[in-house]
Formats: C-alpha cells, structure tokens, sequence
C-alpha cells in the first residue's frame, strides 16, 4: 500500500465520520417524531415472530401512546412504530446503538423488526477504518510495536462497545415489546367487556 492511497483512505473515513454526525442529529429527530423514514434507516438487528394482541379500536392511527419504557404510533391498521422512552426521572444507561422498530402483524402472527442507528454505525465503521489507517501510515513510517498494541486496543475499544451496546438494547427493545404486549392485552380485555355489556344491555 503506498503511503498515498492510505492517506486518501485515512482522510476519506474520517470525512465519513464527520458527516456521521450530522445525520445523527437529521436521525435522532426524525426518530422523535416518528418519522417513518428515519425508522426505515439502519441496519436490522433482530427480526422474529412473537405473540402480540393486535391493536383495539381504542388506539388511535397517528396517535402516538406510551408506556413505562416505550413510546408507540400505529401507522396502519396492522403496523406499530416503537422506540424507546426518554425519562428524564429514571436512570438509564444510554449507548451510541437505541433501538426502534416496527411490529406488523400478519395472519393471526407478529412480526417485530428492531434496528440500530445508520448515523453511529457508519461513524464506528468510518472510525474503525480510519484507526486501521492511521496505524498502517504509522507502521508504515517505521513505526514499531507499540503501532501494532495501538491497532489492536483501538479494535478492541470499538468491538467492545458495540457488543456491550447491542446486548444492553436488544434487552430493552425486548421489555418495550413486553410491555406493549400488556398494554395492548389490557386494551382488549376492555373492549371484550365493553361489547359483553352492551349485548347484556
């Protein structure tokens, strides 16, 4: 690799990363307000069938709802949008990776999509690839060992993160879903009750 090209490369993911951020400012707000093409963006990291009551007539299409650790916009009669909740009176950890989704429901089954971030993917990506660079110039220059220990603590760094993240937001993706289920299950025993009153009446 000339030392050229690697700077290219270099100066190209860092670039990258910049832009990054910017997006994650359009993302983070389009997320907020439920915009459907901001919940499109990002990369899937979970996809699976899962028992879910399907919306009662009680919810209303374009109404945004909550619960404890969720908030929720049916935007079609068998699709929901999900994210989570910001609490400003509940500690959380907070990672670079806060999952949303959608649930669709489908032939008496649910489908619930969850996915992470375009914006903070791509800065880890372009991070990840502008670290790798800079170490290969430094190497390259006739940097020594302590090139290579940087190289390999910086990959470390990175992958770490993004595994402690996924896992901490898979499991609350996971508690949102749990609770829109109870909700939506309160839902419809309410309305079963309504309509067994109005036949008894």
């Amino acid at each position: 690799m000339s030392m050229s090209i690697g700077m290219i490369v270099f100066l190209a993911a860092w670039a990258t990363g910049l832009t990054s951020l910017l997006l994650l400012v359009v993302e983070a707000l389009g997320v907020w307000r439920f915009s459907q093409r901001a919940f499109q963006l990002g990369l899937i990291v979970a996809r699976q069938s899962q028992p879910l009551p399907r919306a009662t007539g009680d919810r209303t299409l374009g109404e945004p709802f909550e619960t404890d650790s969720g908030s929720f916009k049916l935007v079609g009669p068998d699709t929901c949008m999900f994210r989570s909740r910001t609490r400003r009176d509940r500690f959380r950890l907070r990672t670079p990776f806060p999952t949303r989704g959608y649930v669709r429901w489908q032939a008496g089954a649910s489908e619930v999509e969850v996915r992470v971030p375009l914006s903070t993917s791509l800065f880890f990506a372009a991070w990840l690839t502008g670290w790798t660079m800079g170490c290969t110039l430094t190497w390259l220059a006739g940097g020594g060992l302590l090139t290579g220990l940087a190289l390999l603590l910086g990959w470390t760094f990175a992958l770490g993160v993004v595994w402690y993240s996924l896992g901490l937001e898979l499991r609350h993706a996971q508690n949102v879903i749990d609770e829109l289920a109870a909700e939506l299950a309160g839902g419809a025993e309410i309305e079963l009750e309504e309509i067994a009153e109005a036949a008894g009446g």
